[in-house]
């Protein structure tokens, strides 16, 4: 009974997933039992394409033009914004039959768990101790800014890449002082889904990175070593073309608001956004922001601080003193980048994209909850060991508690919330022009196809968005009509009459909707079929993963052949 008890204690209660797990299930305890729900920045936002998507999955179609949301006049959302937390919410809800919320609730463990999952990896690889790797995790999640991604902005897409920074570090790591193979799968998983999590902080995140390989340069033009990066970034760019294609193929149209000058974000705006020196430190949301809380965990910060001025002794190898300087250039220049003294006014448009300054604090966090961890390297006592993580336990349990919005957590119900107007976003930014030139239209049309030069009579037999079939009556020559679709690229469309089929030409009209000619009567059948260069994409990455797979499978048999073939022997 006692080797029993001993070995739950040992393989249970003392094992790092199940206190990482326990600490996630209470920081989560506030909502996750009850009928409320965040109603934060971008809730709405949220909820409504993850039911479009889902209204989608239950039809048999996962399109990049969704229904319901823009008046059902197909919103392009997936062409401009990352996918996975959009769909992977959805696939959840589809599971759940429909309950979003849920499902978000569920998400949102997930991305918690997995953030200190993989924290806890990276720091137990680097520093090859598990206390700093599990004090390094707890106080990832325990950073308000880790708090106020969720429970106040509601920033589900953007908290992915808590998850995916520490995987592709460790992937790095592994490349240059571990096992390649693991570099392969930890960095190719890692960028690719920061990049359908949020391309603008993937962005900021890879220049960091490209300080760590200027630290490695000598490893980096190894032949393996650059043959290895070479051949992952390729498959990263593979993998990702089922999103940067149609993403790159409508900003090159220069047509649509997000890609608009000043169309999400000025100079002026993200300069306005900076933090001073006392706003990391003064322990209140900032009400300008709708009460976000950047303001850092003093005890991490303290810690970070702790762990800079031991850095011999914490950082002892090579490999490790390599780290701390990586550590250290990153952290500060992302406190640069968001202070006051930060000349944003010359930054490129690309970075620009970023809006506020503050969303670095994401990787801010990330930098200092390393250095945190690692001051207890060293320590080798249980005691204290013991109570240093009650210690902590306690500060950062006060420290959620207090950057938690208990007033913003509300009762919701899908039918409250006007699904097609926030599903579009704050500023309709993935809207033609020509739509947003002419508002009122956009807003007072109905879903019927309009003649807008010529005569027909026009009914719509069937309207399943992005799909549209129509009969087409007493048409007198030359026809302009309107569809009831906004535009975007990979609509198809065809006119048949007694058996015959004639292809459509269609094109953006003044207000940004769906136009072709027609010269005769028939039944109208638009599709959205992506262009070929979309079709392309999609196959390339669905081979592409095929083809890793494959490889995988083949790589792990062999090696079971050759290890058994070595026992035999």
């Amino acid at each position: 009974m006692k080797k029993i008890a001993k070995s739950i204690y040992n393989n249970v209660i003392l094992n790092p997933y199940v206190i990482l797990f326990c600490v996630t299930f209470l920081i989560m305890i506030p909502y996750i039992f009850s009928n409320r729900y965040i109603d934060g920045n971008d809730s709405n936002f949220h909820i409504s394409n993850i039911f479009s998507i889902y209204t989608g999955m239950k039809q048999g179609t996962i399109s990049n033009v969704l229904p319901i949301i823009a008046h059902n006049f197909g919103y392009a959302t997936r062409i401009f914004y990352p996918r996975l937390a959009h769909f992977s919410t959805a696939l959840v809800t589809l599971i759940l039959n429909g309950k979003v919320i849920w499902g978000l609730k569920i998400i949102h463990f997930i991305i918690f768990f997995l953030s200190a999952v993989m924290m806890y990896k990276l720091v137990n690889k680097v520093l090859k101790n598990k206390f700093s790797a599990l004090i390094s995790a707890i106080f990832y999640l325990s950073f308000p800014y880790m708090i106020t991604e969720v429970f106040v902005r509601d920033a589900v897409a953007e908290s992915f890449i808590f998850v995916f920074m520490p995987m592709i570090l460790l992937g790095l790591y592994e490349l240059f002082y571990g096992d390649k193979k693991y570099f392969y799968l930890w960095f190719i998983l890692g960028y690719v889904g920061i990049m359908n999590s949020h391309l603008v902080l993937a962005v900021y995140f890879t220049l960091f990175i490209f300080i760590y390989l200027l630290l490695n340069i000598k490893k980096v033009f190894d032949k393996s070593t650059l043959r290895a990066l070479i051949t992952s970034s390729i498959l990263i760019l593979l993998l990702t073309a089922t999103f940067t294609i149609p993403m790159l193929q409508h900003k090159s149209l220069n047509i649509y608001t997000v890609f608009a000058d000043e169309g999400m974000a000025n100079k002026g705006s993200v300069a306005g956004s900076t933090l001073r020196l006392r706003d990391f430190f003064i322990q209140e949301p900032c009400v300008a922001y709708s009460d976000i809380t950047y303001y850092l965990n003093l005890l991490g910060f303290a810690l970070a601080v702790l762990a800079i001025i031991m850095n011999k002794k914490i950082f002892v190898e090579n490999d490790q003193k390599n780290f701390f300087k990586f550590i250290l250039i990153a952290t500060i220049i992302c406190t640069f980048l968001m202070s006051k003294i930060c000349p944003w006014v010359i930054f490129p448009k690309t970075l620009i994209m970023i809006q506020f300054a503050w969303r670095l604090e994401a990787i801010l966090l990330f930098l200092l909850s390393i250095l945190a961890g690692s001051v207890f390297k060293d320590i080798e006592s249980k005691k204290i060991r013991v109570i240093s993580l009650i210690a902590i336990l306690l500060f950062n349990g006060f420290t959620v508690y207090k950057a938690y919005d208990f007033d913003i957590l509300v009762e919701r119900k899908l039918e409250d919330i006007d699904i097609s107007s926030y599903g579009t976003g704050w500023q309709r930014e993935y809207l033609p022009m020509n739509t947003q030139n002419n508002l009122n239209y956009y807003d007072w049309r109905t879903e019927d196809v309009l003649v807008k030069k010529g005569y027909a009579t026009i009914s719509v037999q069937e309207n399943n968005v992005p799909s549209l079939k129509a009969e087409i009556k007493d048409c007198q020559g030359e026809t302009t009509i309107e569809l009831p679709r906004i535009y975007y690229l990979g609509y198809e469309a065809t006119l048949e009459e007694n058996g015959n089929k004639e292809k459509l030409d269609l094109y953006m009209n003044d207000r940004g909707f769906l136009e072709t000619k027609i010269n005769s009567n028939g039944i109208l059948i638009l599709k959205y079929k992506g262009t070929i260069a979309m079709r392309i994409a999609n196959v390339v990455s669905i081979m592409t993963m095929i083809g890793i797979a494959c490889y995988v499978t083949v790589w792990y048999i062999l090696k079971k052949v050759k290890s058994k073939n070595i026992v035999n022997k």
